[in-house]
């Protein structure tokens, strides 16, 4: 009996010690979780009811709801800058018609293993090798100075920078912001297809497949889950991605710059009350809340519809 009791001490003692161990593992990330998800997210919610004012003659703030008019005065900020709006769907047009669709050819070429795919490979990876601000750094080096010698050396003429030229001011940045992000892109869906299983495939050839149907009815329909998800961050980030114009110019790109970019610098430069032309801060809230509200279901629908009708491996 007492034994047996000894046991049971022992197995409670062990469960304690793991519970500990449990609790003592997802504590932090679950306070990070808390604190800057949840916290942060309704207190953005929250704030874009508010509006602040400063308390004469104190350093106090006043808080007072505000209800529609931060989202009005969103609309009257967009109405003068409609650029960016435009820039913002060039941006997700470029990345996906461009970026996606190339990635995913390229990415085939490599899984075929064709020559030169190991060269490509490195060529690809290195915008994730060298540190963004860097790598920003050395295109705009290049897309200025070297460009502006070689173009000389060519046709004897001294031409603008590509960031010097207000013609190819975007498009450079168009161009950087898809290459920034293709090595990546190009390497999660060359493993989608290196799980591909190779009797699937050898079975196609036997039968007289060719390397293009092979590619529209064995790889592209088992890839398709990994297509989905690329498409959904990328429909996702119409309204967040700033294509590192702020790497370029810091604050001062405004004149090509997206929704992501004004809400970035925007959140930069700003306060409470406003700052320099820009959003205060409950009216930047209420554009975050406003692009979730478009975004949300039209991404929801997307998803949904190529899970239904996309291509199927059965």
């Amino acid at each position: 009996m007492e034994n047996s009791n000894v046991r049971v001490m022992g197995m409670r003692r062990r469960n304690r010690n793991r519970m500990l161990f449990y609790i003592a593992l997802i504590a932090f990330p679950l306070a990070q979780f808390i604190a800057f998800y949840v916290y942060v997210n309704a207190n953005s919610i929250i704030m874009a009811f508010q509006e602040y004012s400063i308390q004469a003659g104190t350093k106090g703030w006043t808080i007072t709801p505000a209800g529609f008019g931060n989202f009005r005065a969103v609309f009257d900020a967009l109405k003068d800058r409609l650029y960016l709006i435009e820039n913002s769907l060039i941006n997700f047009v470029f990345n996906f018609g461009v970026g996606l669709t190339l990635a995913v050819i390229f990415s085939f070429y490599l899984y075929k293993k064709y020559p030169m795919s190991g060269l490509f490979k490195v060529i690809l990876f290195i915008p994730k090798i060298v540190p963004g601000i860097v790598f920003t750094m050395l295109f705009e080096y290049i897309a200025t100075d070297v460009y502006m010698f070689v173009a000389k050396e060519l046709t004897g003429e001294v031409v603008k920078g590509l960031f010097d030229n207000p013609a190819t001011e975007f498009p450079a940045v168009l161009f950087y912001t898809v290459w920034f992000s293709f090595g990546i892109n190009v390497l999660l869906f060359n493993g989608a297809m290196c799980n591909i299983n190779e009797s699937i495939v050898e079975s196609a050839h036997l039968d007289g497949a060719n390397i293009i149907q092979e590619f529209w009815y064995i790889t592209l329909p088992s890839i398709w889950g990994t297509f989905t998800t690329f498409v959904v961050i990328t429909l996702s980030g119409i309204f967040t991605h700033q294509m590192s114009l702020f790497s370029f110019y810091g604050n001062g790109g405004m004149h090509i710059g997206t929704l992501g970019y004004y809400l970035y610098v925007g959140a930069n430069v700003s306060s409470l009350i406003g700052k320099d032309g820009y959003l205060t801060y409950p009216q930047l809230s209420a554009m975050g809340l406003l692009s979730t509200a478009i975004l949300a279901p039209i991404t929801l629908f997307i998803k949904w519809a190529m899970r239904k009708f996309g291509p199927s491996v059965n």
